[in-house]
């Protein structure tokens, strides 16, 4: 528990003193990582592939969490060269940091979910 506050404190002040960037055509400048936490479009592509991931690998076969790695990577990748194109290296990497954080978050929350539901439901039948 310790080690994740420390992740956090330390991450906040990046948080909050990254320098603005123009996110896309026609939108005002935003903040470099808070737009990635705050834009529905983003949240809800990160999320959905933390999901989609979680649900590949708790099949637990080996082509399966290949697939589920491949394509996650790829998608925040993607996500990270479309924003470096348009906003500089440093909002490319933001952009990296920040949907990483948002798919790993939302693979994790999914499988302790499962895995709680499932304990629950083999408890109540026995």
């Amino acid at each position: 528990m310790r080690s994740k506050l420390k992740s956090l404190l330390i991450a906040l002040p990046f948080f909050l003193i990254t320098g603005t960037a123009f996110a896309h055509s026609g939108a005002d400048s935003e903040i470099g990582f808070a737009h990635v936490m705050t834009s529905a479009e983003h949240l809800i592509g990160f999320l959905l592939v933390g999901v989609s991931a979680a649900l590949l690998m708790m099949l637990k076969r080996p082509a399966h969490i290949a697939l589920a790695i491949v394509v996650a990577g790829l998608y925040v990748l993607m996500q990270g060269a479309e924003h470096a194109a348009h906003g500089g290296e440093i909002f490319g990497f933001e952009t990296i940091v920040a949907g990483s954080i948002l798919a790993i978050g939302a693979g994790r929350f999914t499988h302790v979910a499962f895995k709680h539901f499932s304990a629950k439901k083999s408890a109540s039948r026995s």
